[in-house]
């Protein structure tokens, strides 16, 4: 591994537990410095030198370049916040009630504790289904401007309305959900329990809910394996291990939350992924079945490294190659067939050897 990703990984284990680090932390070079800008991680960097000490020894120049992009970042941030505020306050008036999801809850929970900066994220909620119409109704009231790249029904056969942006604020997407898993999908998703279960946000304003601890670990979970394919910034697998390591979730309620929700492959999956970037023990409290033997571990750990030298060094992560990892170490045709459409035929036929998976059919808006 060279020495730029082994950094990038030392920064994302402090983020995960800073008492267990698995090597000293190295010191940014250049080439580190734009890896963390292009992942969203410069106020993180920032915040993790200072709290080692060891930013006054980067040189002058690196030091200035920090600075800058984790300024631009706060921006960022400030002006997502104060968006989010602007469509809280819109739906607390027209009695919608919303879940903050992904990055607007971790930043929340997860960083906000610690006065670290995610770095800038889209705004993405989730309303009751029924509410939708009225909820974009309220958007386009309150000045929020659709994003009209695709047909609106388009996202609403996903898991999300059209996208809005601000007309001043381009870069600040609303993503509007519905459900939390984009279809069609194999989970058994208990919308009204996930609703029934939620708790307020930490410094929401009362503007907003969350999901519970483990329905927010299996939303990132199922994010990452089923919607993302891993395929896109490194920091967002580490975030799920971060989260279940600083809320101290219980492995066992989370494995039986997962086998409800049908989706205990995707949590697993997630976990062993960025345990095994960091070089961390497995979360505790999984199942037998959960963890995998020597072998299969020792062959995630060659791929996952592998695919993360590709994603820092080549310009982005393969979608392939990890998907058709997981097809061999994890028996998921359904990653295959999405990656190689050509193959969709035999993969699902099991008189020519395939498996013959196919996911259940999906309530659609």
């Amino acid at each position: 591994m060279d020495r730029t990703t082994r950094c990038v990984l030392d920064w994302l284990a402090h983020l995960v537990d800073p008492e267990l680090r698995p090597r000293p932390l190295l010191a940014p070079d250049a080439a580190g410095l734009q890896l963390a800008y292009e992942n969203g991680m410069a106020g993180l960097l920032y915040r993790v030198l200072r709290d080692d000490g060891a930013f006054d020894d980067l040189p002058p120049l690196l030091r200035q370049r920090l600075k800058d992009t984790r300024n631009r970042e706060v921006a960022m941030d400030l002006q997502s916040e104060a968006a989010a505020q602007r469509l809280g306050e819109a739906f607390r008036a027209a009695d919608i009630p919303a879940i903050a999801l992904k990055g607007l809850a971790l930043r929340s929970v997860l960083y906000a504790p610690r006065r670290w900066n995610r770095g800038p994220a889209d705004i993405d909620l989730l309303v009751p289904r029924e509410l939708l119409t009225r909820a974009e109704e309220v958007m386009d009231e309150a000045g929020f401007v659709r994003l009209g790249k695709y047909p609106a029904h388009f996202y609403r056969n996903h898991h999300h309305v059209e996208p809005r942006t601000m007309p001043n604020r381009p870069g600040i997407l609303v993503d509007v959900h519905w459900t939390i898993a984009r279809a069609p999908h194999p989970f058994q998703i208990d919308l009204e329990g996930i609703w029934r279960r939620a708790v307020p946000l930490e410094g929401g304003g009362e503007l907003f809910d969350r999901l519970d601890d483990l329905d927010q670990v299996l939303h990132l979970c199922i994010q990452l394996d089923h919607d993302d394919h891993y395929d896109g910034k490194i920091r967002s697998l580490i975030e799920a291990v971060a989260f279940f390591r600083f809320r101290g979730v219980d492995g066992r309620a989370l494995s039986a939350r997962a086998r409800e929700m049908g989706a205990q492959g995707a949590m697993s999956r997630c976990m062993w992924i960025g345990s095994l970037l960091l070089g961390f023990p497995p979360p505790p409290g999984l199942s037998r079945e959960e963890i995998p033997g020597k072998l299969r571990g020792r062959l995630w750990r060659a791929v996952v490294e592998r695919g993360l030298w590709h994603h820092l060094n080549g310009g982005g992560l393969p979608a392939w190659y990890l998907n058709y990892a997981c097809e061999i170490l994890t028996d998921r045709p359904d990653l295959l067939r999405a990656v190689f459409p050509l193959l969709r035929p035999v993969l699902s036929n099991p008189r020519l050897g395939g498996k013959g998976f196919t996911y259940p059919r999906q309530e659609r808006l």
